[in-house]
């Protein structure tokens, strides 16, 4: 009995299987010609997509500048047009606020952990960095507070 195995012939990648042909993306997946909306729906969503996150940043300019005057103003997000369609109102709009205070805290926090700070000092670097944010979110937050406490009454 032989321990002899034949071994199959090496393809071009210099291993035994065939690889498919790559397609005109350069991959192995072949992707459709177009979605259900065609090739004009996603040249024209991804333009909006950009437009909107323009937007977006605009509206966050805008209320961080009048809260650099007056965080706890009522009047922080009226007249703000797309308000509605890009937030959902001010709710979502101080909800994105927020995700901007986690995300740059998270970045002290993590400088701060290298540099043998606490997270005390990192949270008040953050805030003398940018005191409207926090001014926005702290009067915002006690805004809520007080309505729910007069509605408890």
């Amino acid at each position: 009995m032989s321990d002899h195995f034949e071994r199959p012939a090496s393809n071009r990648y210099g291993d035994h299987f065939e690889r498919p042909a790559s397609n005109r993306y350069g991959d192995h997946f072949e992707r459709p010609a177009s979605n259900r909306h065609g090739d004009h729906f996603e040249r024209h969503s991804s333009r909006n997509g950009w437009e909107d996150h323009h937007r977006r940043t605009e509206i966050v300019h805008t209320v961080l500048t009048r809260a650099a005057i007056d965080p706890a103003s009522p009047d922080l997000f009226t007249e703000i047009p797309e308000l509605d369609r890009l937030f959902g109102g001010p709710e979502g709009l101080l909800l994105a606020l927020r995700y901007r205070w986690n995300i740059h805290l998270d970045a002290k926090l993590d400088q701060a952990l290298v540099q043998g700070q606490s997270a005390v000092e990192a949270y008040l670097e953050l805030a003398a960095e940018q005191p409207v944010l926090r001014a926005v979110l702290d009067a915002q937050y006690r805004r809520r507070v007080q309505a729910a406490e007069a509605m408890a009454r």
